[in-house]
């Protein structure tokens, strides 16, 4: 009898990386490693071959996948062509939050030989926008830093003259919209960006807005990179946590708003 086995999908969000130039799908590697060392098959989906990750010795096989930033469509196609050239019992697990919101907006056109590990298109909506995410905390009463959602400049204008407790960061809505490629210029590498006064968060939202007018102006919450904490589970239906972790960051890099 053929095990399931597991196919990892991640994604390129600069596609044009070369030998010199690689990337490295953490999400993806750590997947691996653990399905890996439990004797499970795993085949790593990916657009670029020269991600570090894809050199794991847990990697079963590699499949070079179209990048779904530059067509969905020829990556569902690919998607129906590697069913078909693997048979037997199939799990695809996504290894981000934009590879999760790409199976869950085509669930219905994934090929059926696949099982989908994988929340609705609604619930990834409220995990990859902060917005929705902070509305839902408000509404349950789990307390959020200081936070403020300009819609224009002079929102921003309009802030800068009533805000005292500087410093605060200018953040995108949609953090993954930063990690692209054709916002490189925008985000230097970093989750956030620093305004010390007035004036610089002006001027950074203009600088910022050229590119991305979906931003959030945040107070920070001081403290080292180190005591940065997460609680990751995966829950039942009625919320009960059936698998769980705390992780905690060692280190980032830029230092603060890195990745």
């Amino acid at each position: 009898m053929k095990k399931t086995k597991a196919f990892v999908i991640s994604h390129e969000s600069n596609p044009a990386r070369t030998e010199d130039n690689k990337s490295m799908s953490i999400i993806a590697l750590t997947l691996t490693r653990a399905l890996g060392r439990e004797g499970v098959d795993v085949v790593r989906v990916h657009p670029n071959l020269f991600d570090y990750s894809l050199s794991s010795r847990y990697c079963a096989s590699v499949e070079t996948c179209p990048n779904f930033y530059e067509s969905e469509e020829d990556l569902l196609r690919f998607l129906q062509d590697l069913s078909s050239r693997y048979p037997g019992k199939k799990v695809l697990i996504p290894a981000s939050d934009d590879c999760s919101l790409f199976l869950a907006k085509h669930e219905d056109e994934i090929p059926k030989e696949f099982i989908l590990l994988n929340p609705s298109a609604n619930t990834m909506e409220w995990v990859k926008n902060k917005r929705l995410q902070y509305e839902l905390a408000t509404a349950t009463d789990v307390a959020i830093p200081e936070t403020y959602f300009p819609a224009c400049e002079k929102d921003v204008f309009d802030l800068s003259k009533s805000l005292t407790d500087f410093p605060y960061i200018i953040k995108p809505i949609e953090a993954q919209k930063w990690r692209l490629s054709n916002y490189a210029n925008v985000a230097v590498g970093q989750k956030a960006i620093t305004v010390n006064t007035a004036d610089e968060m002006l001027a950074e939202y203009q600088r910022i807005a050229r590119h991305d007018k979906n931003v959030m102006i945040q107070e920070i919450i001081s403290g080292r990179d180190e005591n940065l904490f997460t609680f990751l589970a995966y829950c039942s239906d009625e919320h009960k946590p059936l698998a769980y972790c705390i992780r905690k960051k060692l280190r980032q890099y830029p230092v603060d708003f890195g990745y």
